[in-house]
């Protein structure tokens, strides 16, 4: 039997990569670009709008419905693969219990915690960050005044780059959505510095500005030299289990991330995967639906009925 050449066993090796992946039903990278897509013009759209999105403008998110076993998990792999070939830096994560959406501290946490880059088998950008400069963000969008809605990640992000590595590592979990307690971040900034902590326009509140910690991590992904950071939501239909209050919460927190209406300017592209018995049951249902109730709720409760109510319910619902 003649032997194999090392081209040949390399040939031999993806091939059975290949293979694998089709038996798993989990595409792998090489899979995803090797063999033909059965599903052209749902992903063609999204190819678009990664293009889109590379060239520097942020497009709204999508919602990709479908029964369950139809395929949708092997759908967002298949993105994955395709963002981080284009050179987006992805996160790729299914609700849970303990991830429902209706709190943004837990949800980004996961996400950040996942992200993967085109150039590392890692998880994260630590390596990254930790070999910058702390003078090389001077002009970046990270300094444009009132860029987030709380200055605290910023404030994090300045330390991690003033400590040293055993300190580094706390700021960098903190970076990552495991928050570090504020006793202790300020005696990191007073042995930096030498001076007492700055204070702050007013407390951090997770509720109200985790948004702040996800546009600086978007906008740290861009600064490290990839397109932007591309989240993956699968079994979205979980926020279906959620209370009534609990589901405006993360319908709040879903129009934020699908950036519906321009919500936000940070280089953020989501799509989520849901199936479709969410529409059918919750959305669309004749009796107690919530397109009807989520909106009575949010004006009640907020006070904002065009704002947070039917206005943004029907935006939000009717058109992805």
């Amino acid at each position: 039997m003649p032997k194999l050449g090392e081209t040949d066993r390399r040939e031999r090796f993806k091939a059975m990569q290949v293979v694998e992946a089709l038996r798993s039903g989990v595409p792998s990278r090489y899979s995803t670009r090797l063999l033909p897509d059965l599903r052209e013009e749902l992903t063609d759209k999204i190819k678009e709008d990664l293009e889109v999105f590379a060239a520097g403008r942020i497009p709204e998110g999508r919602i990709i419905w479908g029964e369950y076993g139809q395929g949708k998990t092997h759908v967002l792999t298949a993105i994955e693969h395709t963002a981080l070939d284009m050179g987006f830096a992805v996160s790729m994560i299914s609700l849970s219990r303990e991830v429902s959406g209706q709190r943004l501290d837990t949800f980004y946490a996961r996400a950040a915690q996942r992200i993967r880059t085109p150039d590392s088998s890692v998880y994260g950008i630590y390596n990254r960050l930790a070999s910058t400069r702390l003078s090389s963000l001077a002009g970046t969008p990270m300094y444009e005044k009132k860029r987030y809605v709380h200055e605290l990640p910023v404030i994090v992000l300045e330390e991690f780059m003033a400590s040293d590595p055993e300190e580094q590592e706390l700021l960098y979990s903190d970076l990552m959505g495991v928050r570090i307690a504020m006793p202790e971040l300020k005696n990191i900034y007073r042995r930096n510095h030498g001076q007492p902590f700055p204070r702050l326009e007013q407390n951090f509140k997770p509720r109200d500005h985790m948004t702040a910690y996800l546009g600086l991590m978007a906008d740290l992904i861009k600064f490290c030299g990839y397109k932007g950071w591309v989240i993956l939501i699968d079994e979205l239909e979980l926020m279906g289990r959620l209370g009534r209050q609990s589901r405006l919460a993360a319908y709040r927190n879903l129009y934020w991330l699908l950036n519906i209406g321009g919500e936000h300017e940070y280089p953020i592209y989501v799509v989520a995967a849901a199936a479709s018995r969410l529409q059918s049951e919750l959305w669309y249902a004749e009796r107690n639906n919530d397109r009807d109730n989520i909106p009575e709720i949010a004006g009640a409760r907020l006070q904002d009925w065009e704002k947070i109510g039917r206005g943004r319910w029907n935006t939000f619902s009717g058109g992805q």
